[in-house]
């Protein structure tokens, strides 16, 4: 009974002790009077500013180019084509034709697809494409994909976008390093200077170029740098830091490489509607558009039929051979390259030569310039002297602003096969030279 005695005196103490502590913290914060709460700060609407990026108008007039850009759509690729819509519309302003490769599933992205119809279908595409972009490709590329791209750049002239941002799943090294490229896994930050999210930094400082000409100020979303052993077409200040790296230094979201063949950006999603039209992100995009539709990429006859970037002229030796012109003209079509049998040749336009030998002398200043000679024989500079009978010849002539391809032939049906061979493209295994081919036929 005494133990259950103390123990409500216990309690007794401690409720006691809190109401006192109560009371006493309530009179020191409140006072005798009670709470007071301080008047209403009143701000004008005008003064209300909610924080925004800052837009600006943009207005350009493009150079009109032929050409076509190549978009990798068969790694499996991390990208929509709605969210290209700001650079693809930049490229056919300027006159170029962009085409997929690859198909889309269900959710918008790219399907991936075997490593061996990946490269039958790249080394076919490249044949027509003047530049190529890479963007987020999810499938490493294998060996021989990289050096089909590495010969489109060195040896063909074309140029190549490469596009990886740290938010998003991606191999891109597998491709970039080949060009001494290594994107990071970093993302790129600034505490003191951003738009509306540290992670959205400001960039200011360019290298000249024409990738940057014009440019005073952009801002990127999700930006990574890219380490490489030349120096960046844009680079951060000291306030900029890497989720990698401790040290302050100059980091580079856009490089170039292969001798300024190869562009590579370490974020996707500044050119993605409404961001492209903040600050100068839109000059940028167009910028990088007129890269890409400006290769001055070279052609040779392996490339059938994408040096056509026009309506087409057929001439025909002899009206015999109208026949062969309507087969080749329906080859043509299935490229969607328009040609028309002329009787007179134009020399603005892009023409094809169908004829026998015997009308060789319709051609020969072009014969002549790939050092061909068709008389009893036919003489090459790469085959000894070859019998005239049951063979057809291939040559190109490229120029910058023209392409004239001549094809001669002992028979009518000889000049059939040749014409076949063209639209399978089983006329690569004749190839004698890069603008030359020798066939046997039935």
């Amino acid at each position: 009974m005494s133990a259950l005695i103390n123990r409500f005196g216990r309690l007794g103490l401690l409720l006691v002790f809190g109401v006192g502590a109560f009371l006493v913290f309530y009179f020191y914060f409140y006072g005798v009077s009670g709470y007071d709460a301080p008047p209403p700060t009143v701000l004008p609407m005008d003064a209300i500013t909610a924080p925004s990026s800052e837009l600006r108008l943009f207005d350009e007039s493009p150079l009109i180019q032929k050409g076509t850009l190549l978009i990798d759509g068969i790694h499996g690729n991390d990208f929509t084509k709605s969210e290209l819509a700001a650079l693809i519309s930049r490229v056919n302003d300027r006159g170029y034709e962009v085409e997929f490769m690859g198909t889309v599933g269900r959710f918008g992205n790219f399907s991936s697809l075997s490593e061996s119809v990946r490269l039958t279908m790249m080394k076919e595409k490249l044949r027509r494409a003047d530049s190529l972009a890479v963007i987020l490709p999810i499938d490493d590329y294998t060996p021989e994909e990289v050096d089909l791209v590495e010969r489109f750049i060195l040896r063909k002239g074309g140029k190549v976008l490469l596009i990886a941002d740290p938010t998003r799943r991606h191999q891109i090294n597998s491709l970039a390093e080949r060009f001494g490229l290594a994107f990071q896994s970093d993302y790129l930050y600034n505490t003191t200077d951003y738009d509306l999210n540290f992670q959205n930094v400001f960039i200011s400082d360019f290298r000249e170029d024409e990738v940057t000409k014009g440019l005073e100020k952009i801002v990127l979303y999700t930006a990574g740098s890219i380490r490489t052993p030349n120096p960046g077409l844009a680079f951060t200040d000291g306030g900029t830091h890497s989720s990698m790296l401790e040290q302050i230094e100059p980091f580079y979201p856009l490089v170039k490489a292969a001798e300024g063949r190869v562009l590579a950006l370490s974020d996707f999603t500044f050119m993605i509607p409404p961001r492209n039209a903040i600050l100068d992100n839109n000059k940028l995009i167009s910028n990088i558009a007129d890269y890409l539709t400006s290769s001055q990429r070279s052609f040779d006859l392996a490339d059938f039929p994408g040096f056509f970037k026009d309506d087409v002229d057929i001439l025909l030796g002899r009206s015999e051979l109208f026949d062969v012109a309507g087969d080749l003209k329906d080859g043509l079509a299935t490229f969607r390259i328009n040609a028309e049998v002329r009787g007179v040749e134009d020399i603005t336009k892009d023409m094809v030569y169908v004829g026998l030998y015997e009308d060789s002398a319709d051609v020969a200043q072009y014969l002549e310039l790939a050092g061909l000679g068709v008389d009893d024989v036919i003489r090459t500079p790469f085959t000894p002297d070859i019998q005239r009978e049951d063979t057809a010849i291939i040559m190109l002539n490229s120029g910058p602003e023209r392409q004239v391809l001549v094809i001669l032939g002992d028979s009518e049906s000889a000049l059939r096969d040749v014409v076949v061979r063209l639209s399978r493209g089983s006329f690569r295994d004749g190839l004698v030279g890069d603008f030359v081919g020798v066939y046997r036929t039935p």
